[in-house]
């Protein structure tokens, strides 16, 4: 039941469901960008690390313990990783590179400590659009926010566009920011988070699994 904070100021950093416990966990370079966070069975954290650009892969994927500490590199070599999150059966990855417009399949090792094989998924052409966080549902589906752009896509395990889920603009004002996102628990409720010269928002859409 603890919240699990991370930010772009190298800090890891948990609280107690209620708010109160503020703790900080971790501080150093594993998380100089940390941004995105998701948990496996045993409660290790994985945490993408938003450096570097296609032109300058140094972005990497640090795993942590279940207590928030002793990082390591899981990955490295990435375009500014952002969005990451389990496949329903805890043994693939789906992470995205924020400025390299790709969704990363990443099959864990032995231990699943390790990477046993990455490939690219998918690609994006969102122009000035950027992939931010993802989801996945029980059936596999993955949700990418494209921040700057408005959108959500969405594509089955095999790379299939699904669905766009277009932001809708009627504040008068552009609210491009989508950023981050979460499926309600047991349900078909999606909410995403947005921003823009209106303010921030928090909106919701019928997702295709739960």
């Amino acid at each position: 039941g603890n919240l699990w904070v991370t930010d772009y100021t190298g800090k890891i950093d948990k609280l107690n469901a209620d708010g109160s416990g503020f703790t900080t966990t971790y501080s150093g370079k594993f998380a100089e960008a940390s941004d995105d966070i998701t948990f496996d069975r045993q409660g290790d954290m994985f945490v993408t690390d938003t450096d570097g650009s296609p032109w300058k892969p140094t972005g990497e994927i640090a795993l942590f313990d279940p207590q928030g500490q002793n990082p390591k590199t899981f990955m490295g070599g990435l375009a500014s990783p952002n969005g990451i999150s389990f496949t329903p059966d805890y043994e693939h990855l789906w992470v995205s590179e924020y400025t390299g417009q790709r969704e990363d399949y990443l099959t864990l090792g032995k231990g699943g400590t390790s990477v046993g094989e990455a490939q690219v998924g998918m690609h994006g052409s969102p122009g000035i659009g950027k992939f931010d966080s993802n989801m996945v549902d029980s059936a596999g589906n993955v949700y990418q926010c494209l921040n700057e752009d408005g959108e959500v896509l969405v594509w089955n395990e095999h790379g299939e566009l699904q669905e766009t889920i277009k932001i809708k603009q009627n504040l008068g004002a552009p609210e491009f920011g989508g950023t981050n996102l979460a499926i309600k628990p047991g349900t078909k409720t999606a909410y995403l988070v947005v921003g823009g010269q209106a303010g921030g928002f928090v909106y919701t859409f019928p997702t295709l699994a739960k």
